[in-house]
Parts: structure tokens; sequence; C-alpha cells
């Protein structure tokens, strides 16, 4: 069975998915690799919820270590993508945090703190 990841419904059905896997085990990889390529080929704009997980676990308690690491990544991509200038703003600072809470990966989140606001995009699904 293969779904139409293509539409928005079932994009949204696999968020709900995803959500729940993360809630259980935020620092576990895979659920978040997962959410984000079913949601980056349609954009995050258009599934709010993704932003509202992360920044949801952010506020809490529930993610810490990796699990706050994912979720601080994947809320860079989803401000970085709708141009606004404060948003962007935000996603750098959060490139900022996650050079120390990430330091294995301090370079990566340089340069992605450096594409912030780019015209090409970050994603090779992105047109």
């Amino acid at each position: 069975h293969t779904a139409d990841l293509s539409s928005l419904s079932v994009a949204e059905g696999e968020v709900d998915f995803a959500a729940r896997y993360i809630a259980a085990a935020p620092g576990n990889p895979s659920p978040w690799n997962y959410l984000r390529g079913v949601v980056e080929p349609l954009g995050y704009s258009a599934v709010p919820r993704v932003r509202l997980l992360c920044e949801g676990l952010l506020a809490g308690d529930a993610a810490s270590g990796a699990g706050r690491v994912a979720a601080m990544s994947l809320l860079v991509d989803v401000l970085d993508e709708g141009g606004d200038p404060a948003e962007q703003e935000r996603a750098r600072s959060l490139c900022d945090s996650l050079e120390d809470l990430d330091s294995l990966r301090e370079a990566y989140w340089q340069w992605r703190r450096s594409r912030v606001g780019a015209q090409q995009p970050t994603s090779p699904y992105a047109q």
C-alpha cells in the first residue's frame, strides 16, 4: 500500500504518525527524519503542525539532548522557509545555540547559519 505523499491530507496523517513516535522518544532521530522527508517536499508552511510540534517540545521539558537538537534543527528549516526577516534571525540564533548543543557538527551549524535567507534552496526537494 502506497500513499500519495504529495497530498496534504496524507502528509498531515503522516505528521500525526511521526509526532506520536517523537513524543514517545524525542531523542530518536528516525521519526524526525521521517517527518522531514514527508513534509519538506510540500513545504513546511503547508503543514503548520510541524512548527507547533517543534515549538511545543522546546517549550517543555520533554526534549533534552538529541531531542532538543532535532527539534531545533527542524525549526531552523521551518523558520528559514517563510522568508520573514524576524523568523530568519531567529533561525540564525538557533544555529548559534546548536553550535554549542551539537558541538560535533559545529562547522555544519556555522554553514547552515550562513545559508539562512539564501536565495538557493537548502533542500534538494525545493523548487
